[in-house]
């Protein structure tokens, strides 16, 4: 017997979920034949194989196969449809092409969280869970993926996921501010550094340095004992009166107005703007503020000050 092209209608018995489909065969081969997409076949495993088949159509030529195909998939709207299990439309196409589409992506993964939440995980994507975190808290694979990303971060290159990331996080702080676990690290790290020296934190065996991951051993080696400033300011070392001779004047532009500042200690100690954030000012030019639970300085969260050397 020649074989044909058929366009079939596969209906779940128990579930009532449709499936629409093509087969290359015969007319007994149809009803054998169960249907080959990702999430219809998920569903029988789980349902079992109780369904009926209609034939809508067959032919010798699968152009008409196939325009019959795509008729009735907008017809019936089956992509979008909770009634039909077909992520793309029947166009009597065998390529996995379509199935990258962002709709048909979308619609697997809302199946798939669906499913999550009314029957949870199963053994087998449970245990895969456990040995990929198993695998990725591995100090080695920990280790190679810090340097990997200080590397990247050294050198200026970061993912478009990264960015992305970044740049909602910063919208997130600058519009709603920061989360109460987000303050709660802040006032920890605080609480651990008040008081103490660059040396304290380097010589307390527990601190490692986050630039280089290494501790004060392994950068400097066991006899290394300086230089330090033992502690002590810069004015507690050359005076009270000491400025940089490489500071110079700028102004500051900001919901304050614009104000001139003739250097950085001025401006650092009438504003009590810390001295990190006033680098990140001078290097971009500009600084959109971010306040937290413990800041001084005057200007308000989420605005943006520009610095203007004179």
């Amino acid at each position: 017997m020649d074989k044909k092209y058929f366009l079939m209608l596969k209906t779940h018995n128990q579930t009532k979920l449709k499936y629409l489909c093509f087969h290359h065969g015969t007319i007994s081969s149809c009803y054998t034949y169960n249907g080959s997409g990702s999430y219809w076949t998920s569903h029988l495993s789980k349902h079992g194989k109780d369904i009926t088949t209609e034939i809508l159509l067959e032919s010798f030529n699968r152009d008409d196969i196939s325009n019959r195909g795509i008729q009735l998939s907008k017809e019936w709207d089956i992509v979008k449809s909770k009634e039909y299990a077909n992520l793309t439309i029947e166009d009597a196409q065998t390529t996995a092409e379509p199935l990258q589409r962002p709709e048909v992506r979308s619609k697997r993964l809302e199946s798939f969280k669906a499913r999550i939440r009314q029957n949870g995980l199963t053994d087998r994507e449970r245990n895969a869970k456990q040995m990929n975190i198993k695998v990725l808290q591995a100090p080695e694979v920990r280790a190679k993926a810090a340097n990997s990303l200080r590397t990247r971060q050294s050198k200026g290159i970061f993912t478009e996921k990264e960015i992305s990331r970044g740049i909602n996080r910063s919208n997130r702080i600058s519009t709603i501010g920061f989360t109460e676990a987000e303050l709660k690290s802040h006032k920890e790290i605080s609480a651990r550094q008040t008081g103490k020296t660059m040396k304290d934190r380097l010589n307390n065996p527990d601190y490692t340095d986050p630039r280089t991951g290494k501790s004060a051993t392994e950068i400097f080696g066991e006899t290394y004992t300086g230089p330090w400033n033992k502690g002590k300011a810069v004015k507690d070392l050359k005076g009270d009166n000491y400025i940089d001779p490489r500071c110079k004047p700028f102004t500051i532009t900001s919901h304050l107005g614009v104000h001139k500042y003739n250097n950085e200690r001025e401006f650092i100690e009438s504003t009590q703007f810390s001295q990190p954030m006033l680098v990140k000012l001078k290097r971009e030019g500009m600084y959109t503020v971010k306040r937290q639970s413990n800041t001084k300085h005057p200007f308000i969260h989420g605005e943006t000050i520009y610095y203007k050397p004179i």
